[in-house]
């Protein structure tokens, strides 16, 4: 039987890699096809080296991304009597985003090797193509959400790098130290949910700068000091729950500000103080849980009787009813009440 060249099988598709990403390798023993059957030897080069290195090891090629470009990369099949076929094909190496290089800290610093789903990450797919990222037409990352997920470590200040980011949902996980400052910096955030972990430290006062947030969740931490007045400029809030902390000293009657809350949780912290008039201003607030402040005390202000209420919890703590005939009929109306104590009569 006469030899023949090994004629081309499979197409090989052009590829689209990252700067700094990891190599890609390719199985091309279906690239090539040898009438005879005969093994094949294959080589790889790449036209321009600048752009990606390509390296044949029996059937199988890796490809290194190395700087941004375009270049071509040639695949030879040689049979034993010396006749070969040659696939080309295109590689494009772009630029590492700002929003790649951040996720890759995040994912170094949160344990990424150990979390329970990390599909694609560090790969050169597409952002939105990362377990738990997703993006916008232009590639920029607007959602990262890795609730329950075994990341642990601190969280690094890099985040505040995902300037598109409107969801991080990062609760339930074994995260530690302090929430980083740069969170600030996430002005289009919608919503944030960091509860369930083990961060430590005090609420940064560059929280005020997440005027488009609605959902703020960080109960289940170690979290301390005092509740920042600052919380005033987050117009937009519909859920605080800061419940399960440590936090300190009096509730802010800033609070009072957030007209579009609708869920408030306190509980199970270290509050003195009164409960202020200032929170019957939340004209939208439906749900308010003090409870578990064993130093919060006094009367129940009068102003919360203007509130349409379906929840509220303030057991274990020295909150009371006042002497009103009024405010009792108001709390007489709520679906779920806990039970309050009368004030002595003075």
């Amino acid at each position: 039987m006469m030899n023949t060249s090994p004629p081309p099988g499979r197409m090989i598709a052009a590829l689209r890699l990252v700067e700094g990403a990891p190599a890609v390798e390719l199985e091309v023993s279906d690239a090539f096809i040898d009438a005879e059957g005969d093994s094949l030897e294959y080589t790889a080069v790449s036209s321009d080296e600048l752009v990606a290195t390509a390296e044949a090891v029996e059937a199988r090629i890796t490809i290194r991304p190395v700087s941004p470009g375009k270049t071509t990369i040639s695949v030879r099949a040689t049979d034993p009597g010396d006749l070969s076929a040659t696939q080309s094909f295109a590689v494009t190496t772009v630029v590492s985003s700002l929003d790649r290089n951040a996720l890759i800290v995040f994912y170094d610093m949160t344990g990424g090797p150990d979390w329970t789903e990390r599909a694609n990450w560090l790969s050169n797919a597409p952002l939105d193509e990362w377990h738990g990222v997703s993006t916008d037409a232009d590639g920029m990352v607007t959602r990262l959400a890795l609730n329950g997920n075994t990341l642990q470590g601190p969280l690094p200040e890099e985040l505040g790098q995902l300037g598109n980011l409107t969801v991080l949902d990062l609760g339930n996980n074994h995260l530690s130290g302090s929430i980083p400052t740069s969170v600030g910096q996430l002005t289009l955030l919608e919503s944030l949910n960091l509860e369930e972990n083990q961060l430590t430290g005090t609420l940064p006062i560059d929280i005020e700068q997440l005027v488009n947030l609605e959902t703020f969740r960080l109960a289940g931490n170690q979290l301390s000091g005092g509740i920042p007045a600052e919380l005033e400029h987050l117009d937009a809030l519909e859920v605080l729950d800061l419940g399960d902390n440590t936090f300190t000293g009096p509730i802010p009657p800033e609070i009072g500000t957030l007209e579009a809350l609708f869920h408030l949780d306190l509980s199970d912290n270290r509050l003195t103080g009164p409960l202020p008039p200032e929170v019957g201003r939340l004209s939208n607030l439906s749900i308010l849980n003090v409870a578990s402040n064993p130093e919060l005390a006094g009367p129940l202000p009068l102003a919360l009787s203007r509130l349409d209420l379906e929840s509220l919890h303030v057991n274990g703590t020295q909150l009371c009813v006042p002497l009103s005939e009024e405010f009792v009929e108001w709390l007489s109306n709520i679906p779920d009440l806990g039970e309050i104590p009368v004030c002595p009569d003075e």
